[in-house]
This record gives structure tokens, C-alpha cells and sequence, in this order.
């Protein structure tokens, strides 16, 4: 039996194939799922999340990766992520933006062909909102 991440990912390859969308119509869906943060948080991050999930592997099981591709899903990862915590900066404290120029400086590196950790820090401020929600709705 596979492992629930195994899983996922099988599945995604083949959700990837049978979608009739390109990987830069996705990777913009996800920037325009962040816009949403405005309504709802929580579901806009997962949206934003599982997009961003999704247009890789779209574009490697139809075999459209390519440089200019990979590039333009890194900046709509960081749109994504500013809009994001740019919403949060201007609700509740102007430090929420240390996190995507943190994560934007690391990704620079790792282009650079430095192997950095790679933050997932959408995936962070999923958890942490689903948390807070729970905890102050008790």
C-alpha cells in the first residue's frame, strides 16, 4: 500500500493529464485564487497551494517544462506569496512581509545553483491560520 504521499502524487499525474489547461494558466490561477485571501483566508492559501502544486506536474506529464516556464511559475509563486502576506502585513502587523523576502533572497540562491532549503511558507500560513481559527473558536 502506498503512503498517502505517494498517493497524491499519482494522482496528480493523472489529474495532469486529462486537464485542458496549460501550466502558466494555473500558475496564474494560483495568483488570482491569493486575491481571494481578502474573503477568506484560509481557503485562499489552500487554493493557491494546490495550484501551485498541480502546474508542475501538468507540465511535466504533457512535456511542456521548459526554462521560461519554470521562471514564470517562480514569479507567480512570488505574487502569490506577497499578495498573500501583504494582506497580512496590512491586517495585523507590517513584519508579515519579512517572510516572502526571506523566501524570495533563498529562491534567488537556489537559481544561483545553491542548494538552500526551500521555505514553504504558504503551506506555514495555512497551518498556522487553521490553528489559530481552531484554537480561538474552542
Amino acid at each position: 500500500m502506498d503512503n498517502p504521499i505517494e498517493s497524491f502524487k499519482k494522482t496528480r499525474k493523472k489529474l495532469s493529464v486529462y486537464l485542458p489547461i496549460t501550466p502558466r494558466q494555473i500558475s496564474g490561477l494560483s495568483v488570482i485564487a491569493s486575491l481571494y485571501v481578502i474573503y477568506n483566508p484560509i481557503t485562499a492559501i489552500l487554493a493557491a497551494t494546490l495550484l501551485d502544486l498541480l502546474d508542475g506536474a501538468v507540465a511535466r506529464a504533457t512535456g511542456c517544462t521548459s526554462k521560461v516556464g519554470e521562471l514564470m511559475d517562480w514569479a507567480a509563486d512570488r505574487m502569490s506569496e506577497y499578495i498573500i502576506f501583504g494582506y497580512f502585513a496590512w491586517k495585523i502587523s507590517p513584519l508579515f512581509l519579512i517572510l516572502p523576502i526571506a523566501n524570495t533572497i533563498i529562491n534567488m540562491q537556489i537559481f544561483r545553483g545553491k542548494k538552500l532549503y526551500l521555505m514553504p511558507i504558504r503551506s506555514a500560513m495555512l497551518v498556522y491560520l487553521i490553528l489559530t481559527v481552531y484554537f480561538f473558536s474552542l
